[in-house]
């Protein structure tokens, strides 16, 4: 076999695993653990051992920090749901990445003079180590206000153990002082990549008046993800695979046309 016949062998080959490496629509993959759903867990199921895997990131360690509320305000835990969320569903796979999405269900949500502070904690961890933790972004869906109702998501994030912090966000949607801090329902911090990572999360909804309203229907979590070196240069050639092979393909319909 001649010199050059092996190398277009070997980048196919390589092209190929590369192209296998990213995952697709095909390859999307949500599943639980203690869970009665296959895609999404109650928080009562996640504070009671359940588990949330999205493509290589699993989801785990769940526990309740502090639910402190009005007289009225108290959620129903096993109503509000945590879904995953599939990379593969991206057109860049690795940015934003695979993550979760609360769905408030109603229970996030206080009216009049009231308000609902809960705190919960997970830890995110990768299943393959080629494809590293690399960011984190945060985003209200979806919100309901009126009056002065407001509502805040924070998170913080630090390296599993606590010992090193990674950044922390803060999502704002407040109507009383909108016109001096305009909402902001995205965030995102960078940080070095990591294998796992330990997250507080915090909602917080307030009331001040007889009319007001806070409710969160809907916020997301992504971690976008860091390849190894030698995941990229697969990447790479898979892309190289990708060019060749369309050239490839132009020139055979150019000469059957010919």
């Amino acid at each position: 076999m001649h010199t050059r016949h092996l190398i277009r062998l070997a980048a196919t080959t390589v092209g190929a695993l590369a192209l296998l490496a990213i995952p697709t629509r095909s390859q999307a993959q949500v599943s639980t653990i203690g869970c009665f759903s296959v895609n999404q867990c109650t928080l009562t199921e996640l504070f009671s051992g359940g588990k949330i895997t999205v493509d290589d990131k699993q989801f785990k360690g769940w526990g309740l920090e502090k639910l402190d509320t009005s007289a009225g305000a108290v959620p129903n835990l096993s109503l509000i749901t945590v879904e995953g969320i599939s990379s593969a569903l991206d057109p860049n796979p690795l940015n934003p990445g695979p993550g979760l999405r609360f769905h408030g269900n109603g229970q996030l949500s206080v009216s009049g003079v009231q308000y609902l502070d809960l705190r919960l904690d997970f830890r995110v961890a990768v299943t393959n180590p080629s494809y590293k933790l690399k960011d984190a972004s945060a985003a209200i869906s979806s919100s309901t206000l009126t009056g002065s109702g407001r509502a805040q998501f924070n998170e913080f994030l630090t390296i599993a153990g606590g010992a090193t912090g990674l950044g922390q966000m803060r999502i704002d949607v407040d109507n009383k002082f909108a016109w001096q801090f305009p909402p902001a329902p995205i965030d995102k911090i960078n940080f070095s990549p990591q294998t796992e990572a330990y997250v507080e999360k915090n909602f917080l909804l307030e009331g001040e008046a007889p009319g007001d309203t806070a409710t969160l229907d809907q916020v997301d979590q992504r971690y976008s993800q860091m390849p190894e070196p030698a995941e990229l240069l697969m990447l790479g050639c898979g892309s190289a695979f990708l060019f060749l092979l369309s050239r490839r393909r132009a020139g055979a319909a150019h000469n059957h046309r010919r």
